[in-house]
């Protein structure tokens, strides 16, 4: 094949590949709430009393942000529950110089065995069919299939880990926001304690312990826990740290509450390789991790298997006061 048609195909895709990674970022950076939050916020606070921010995916969700901050209202502070659901530590490291700059004194972070759970293939996502645009996507090529069998040796690099596994979902997420807008943002309270999360991915109401068995048995297969030298969001969660310690923004980390039958349907592996991030982070940071992971399990108190519901959540939300309190009167 002549040399110049080659060249022209290369550089098409390449031009190609260059719109769509920056059409993602732009859509990440500009639709994201916490950086929308942050924007938002930066100019309301009660200037008297220094910020506590807890951090998390949706099983953070449940906190009480303002049980919190009337319980520890001798010490001053005003707390927000910045938690929003689906969060792991890279996208969270992603919105950390906007978080450092409202100057926080106090960031609560819960972690779960997901936030470091190996990355989803390509396989094993699947379009949502509520999109409301599902009629297009069988015309959107499925680029990971290619990058699975082309990009093989560098599978283990960090940029690569770090591209969204699924560019065929992110597309279809970005049409979808442009054909029918954002309902979740829409959905926002930028003035609540809570501002990042709705009810709905949390649950209000607990359920038995029958039921939970139920919900169980319909839960994905969990994908395991990489090595450490691999595991990427295990190495956004040491940046996020770094990031806090060089500003002075003290760390507080729990494990978030599962009910017995998500810990039952782990393997014991994969709970062992938990064990170990949890002591290697106590050791590095000098810190002490505050282990809920099964401090409920036998409670009904769960909205589903990982998930405190918020109506039960007062000694949740009365763990995490425990623990600032802890940290700030040493």
């Amino acid at each position: 094949m002549d040399k110049k048609i080659i060249l022209t195909i290369f550089f098409s895709i390449l031009v190609a590949f260059g719109i769509f990674y920056f059409t993602v970022s732009f859509y990440q950076e500009t639709y994201n709430p916490t950086k929308i939050w942050t924007e938002y916020i930066v100019d309301k606070f009660d200037l008297d009393k220094e910020k506590i921010f807890i951090f998390g995916n949706s099983h953070v969700g449940s906190i009480n942000p303002l049980h919190v901050e009337e319980k520890l209202n001798e010490k001053n502070f005003q707390v927000f529950n910045l938690s929003v659901g689906g969060d792991d530590p890279r996208k969270r490291e992603n919105t950390i110089n906007s978080i450092i700059n409202l100057e926080p004194s106090i960031v609560v972070y819960g972690i779960d065995f997901r936030s470091f759970e190996a990355q989803a293939s390509a396989r094993d996502i699947q379009a949502v069919s509520s999109s409301g645009i599902d009629k297009i996507e069988n015309i959107l090529p499925s680029f990971q299939e290619y990058f699975d069998e082309i990009l093989i040796p560098v599978k283990n690099n960090e940029v690569i880990a770090n591209f969204p596994p699924s560019p065929k979902i992110i597309t279809l997420r970005i049409l979808n926001h442009i054909v029918h807008g954002s309902p979740e943002l829409e959905r926002l309270n930028l003035d609540a304690k809570r501002p990042l999360i709705t009810d709905e991915p949390v649950g209000i109401k607990a359920i038995n312990s029958t039921q939970l068995e139920k919900d169980i048995q319909s839960f994905r297969a969990f994908r395991g826990i990489p090595d450490s030298k691999e595991n990427f969001p295990l190495i956004s969660l040491h940046n996020i740290l770094d990031k806090f310690s060089e500003n002075n923004v003290k760390i507080i980390i729990f494990t978030t509450p599962h009910h017995r039958t998500y810990l039952d349907y782990l393997s014991e592996e994969d709970k062992k390789s938990f064990d170990v991030i949890i002591k290697d982070l106590e050791k590095k940071y000098d810190l002490k991790i505050y282990r809920l992971d099964s401090k409920y399990k036998d409670y009904e108190i769960f909205g589903n298997p990982t998930h405190v519901a918020i109506e039960t959540s007062e000694n949740y939300s009365n763990d995490i006061f425990e623990m600032i309190k802890s940290e700030t009167s040493n």
